[in-house]
């Protein structure tokens, strides 16, 4: 009998811990902010008024009206300090996400001289001596394939992502 007084208070003291984490108040999301349209437009620098007036017969009239922002003046960039080193095992890295107008460094880090040949002729940066480079500034986006014109085998990608 005192196993089921046990059990009957235990599964008692457990319900009135669970009821007390509850409370009347049924209101979902209370000062959670969900006027996402107004956070973008604060972000991008858009104002929106919302005027009322009344109308005949007493209804009530609102008129939305939302300002853009000035146009920013746009400026070209070259993004500068990435490199790709050739060394006896190939390019490293072999594969390269960069910006477009990345200058793009590649680095002979070989004793042989070595050089870098875009698949269908993007660039061709001729022989780079032993501790020598040479530079390609990426295109505004898609993916160039390289290789190594002293090692046909040797091969690259970078990818411009815009």
């Amino acid at each position: 009998m005192t196993r089921t007084i046990r059990i009957v208070v235990g599964i008692a003291l457990a319900a009135s811990v669970a009821l007390t984490g509850c409370s009347d108040d049924t209101s979902v999301g209370q000062g959670v902010d969900t006027d996402f349209e107004e956070q973008l437009n604060e972000q991008l620098g858009a104002t929106t008024t919302t005027t009322t007036a009344e109308a005949t017969g007493g209804d009530v009239a609102a008129a939305t009206t939302t300002t853009a922002p000035a146009a920013q003046a746009t400026t070209s960039t070259t993004i500068a300090g990435f490199e790709i080193v050739i060394d006896g095992t190939g390019f490293n890295p072999v594969y390269s996400r960069v910006l477009p107008g990345t200058v793009i460094t590649f680095r002979n880090g070989d004793s042989q001289p070595r050089s870098a040949v875009g698949d269908t002729g993007e660039f061709e940066t001729g022989e780079i001596a032993p501790g020598a480079s040479a530079t390609y500034t990426a295109p505004a986006s898609g993916v160039v394939n390289f290789s190594d014109g002293t090692r046909p085998f040797v091969t690259g990608t970078i990818e411009v992502v815009a």
